[in-house]
């Protein structure tokens, strides 16, 4: 409280200094109509002022925002491949811990669900006889329904349904009715308890949990594989103008408050017993719908397997699959540089013969570990990996080998997915893209620290080959121009360049 006080003391003060300086007062003494109009528009008191500023900023932020996604969406098919690598993303963090919490939060913003949060916040509105509270209410949830279903139409856009999703359901829409009519219920809800509640900080509390609620009921249908990334934040974005809108309404009719309406600030001190009745009732209702009709999860669809001759390899590998790995946007960074062809049990033990290690799955502690052993510069031998991508997929397997410096801010390392193509004898096909960390950095394009790499990466290739020949179970080599020669960034914006070799490693068939 004190800071807020000092804050706003040398925020008065600068606001003093500004407004009594003698040029100032000669350019508004010039141009008294128009600061006029502009005093009146930031005025808290004016029926039309702050508050209508404030709203019609923030309302044609989201609007532009809503339409910006919309020119991007509509025949543009790499916003569509933006969606599957986050997707993809999304399924390494899946969990079965989290799996229910998701689960509860997508059932917050189901249809029925909300009708009966709907009737129990109306109880209440009545109860204390706040009209205009219950027709913002009605309005608003009703109208987003509405326009949720006329975007729907206008659009005309089906989705594909996904290949991995967690809950059995019909094919998504652009934009996502389910996020506009959750997020608009949610929001006007946490506006009338921010507006119930007088201390400053039970009014932050209430709309940071209320902004939490929200979010997760958005994150949750975007991870149970419900809807794609860009179907929901359109419609966030224009449930957020909607939302604003009516809030702005809401409040310019405060500035005009009715003598009689002095009365219904008392009446609200008697809907404690209604409000606590409404909230069960609610509950309960949301509890039978929940075990009457629940919300099954589904085991993810593994896409089938291909089959290749050995001898087509690597001539007929990249027929139809990406010679680049990717970012989470679908932009090619690395190539393709290592392929290694064997049994999965030989290559997990060529791997370990050598020295590999597994990094540890990304997390708040594992990333916190690496950072504490970067700034000692000691070793964290379980540091994760920044995942890549390849065909919208991220890196499934990953390895790490530590240098003689014994730091974690260097290492070898190689990321790894399944091609999902296997050789006639059975042979597992991975595709890799090693490069060497050489030390950590505090920026970079994902916004968190991480490692930058020798941009020869080359160097790695070779390496890479060298070490897990020298286990013996390396049975041929080959050679070949994945791509031609190449300058870029990777996922994290460091520099690379290769001559756009590529190298297959034949493993040896394990022995019986």
């Amino acid at each position: 409280m004190r800071i807020l006080r000092i804050i706003s003391s040398v925020a008065h003060s600068i606001g003093s200094a500004i407004t009594n300086d003698p040029e100032i007062k000669k350019i508004v003494a010039y141009n008294p109509k128009f600061f006029a109009f502009i005093k009146k528009r930031i005025a808290p008191d004016e029926m039309f002022g702050l508050h209508l500023t404030i709203g019609a900023l923030i309302t044609t932020f989201f609007v532009f925002f809503f339409f910006g996604i919309i020119r991007q969406f509509i025949g543009n098919e790499s916003i569509l491949e933006s969606d599957i690598s986050i997707v993809n993303f999304l399924q390494l963090l899946r969990h079965d811990g989290v799996d229910p919490l998701m689960v509860l939060f997508s059932t917050l913003g189901r249809w029925s669900i909300i009708f009966f949060g709907v009737c129990a916040t109306a109880l209440v509105c009545i109860r204390g006889r706040r009209w205009h509270y219950l027709i913002a209410l009605i309005s608003s949830v009703f109208i987003a329904i509405f326009f949720s279903g006329i975007l729907r139409e206008l659009i005309e856009n089906v989705r594909p349904s996904f290949a991995n999703t967690l809950v059995a359901n019909s094919p998504p829409f652009f934009p996502s009715g389910y996020t506009f009519v959750a997020f608009t219920f949610y929001g006007i809800i946490t506006y009338f308890l921010v507006r119930a509640c007088e201390p400053w900080f039970g009014r932050f509390c209430i709309a940071f949990a209320g902004l939490i609620i929200m979010g997760l009921i958005s994150f949750s249908s975007i991870y149970l594989g419900i809807h794609w990334p860009s179907d929901v934040v359109a419609s966030f974005a224009s449930a957020a103008a909607w939302l604003t809108i009516i809030i702005t309404i809401l409040e310019i009719r405060r500035t005009i408050r009715l003598p009689y309406e002095d009365d219904d600030d008392r009446a609200l001190s008697h809907v404690s017993g209604t409000a606590i009745f409404a909230m069960l009732c609610w509950i309960i209702a949301g509890t039978y719908i929940s075990y009457a009709f629940p919300i099954h999860l589904s085991r993810p669809i593994t896409a089938p397997l291909q089959s290749i001759e050995k001898k087509d390899i690597p001539n007929k590998l990249f027929d139809v699959l990406p010679r680049y790995s990717e970012t989470l946007l679908g932009k090619p960074t690395e190539p393709i540089n290592i392929i290694i062809v064997g049994k999965q049990e030989t290559i997990d033990e060529s791997f370990a013969q050598s020295g590999w290690i597994h990094p540890n799955a990304i997390s708040f502690s594992t990333l916190w570990r690496a950072l504490i052993a970067s700034i000692q510069n000691v070793q964290d031998l379980g540091a994760p990996m920044t995942p890549m991508f390849w065909n919208t997929t991220p890196n499934s397997i990953s390895y790490s080998k530590p240098t003689p410096q014994n730091s974690v801010r260097e290492r070898h390392h190689i990321r790894i997915w399944d091609s999902g193509i296997r050789t006639e004898d059975g042979d597992t096909i991975l595709f890799g893209a090693a490069s060497f960390d050489k030390g950590v950095k505090l920026k970079s394009s994902i916004l968190i620290p991480t490692h930058s790499i020798d941009p020869a990466i080359d160097k790695e290739r070779e390496f890479v080959k060298d070490v897990l020949s020298s286990t013996g179970l390396v049975e041929k080599t080959i050679s070949f121009k994945i791509v031609g020669p190449t300058l870029g960034k990777n996922i994290v914006g460091d520099t690379f360049f290769t001559d756009g070799q590529s190298i297959v490693l034949f493993l040896k068939s394990p022995k019986n």
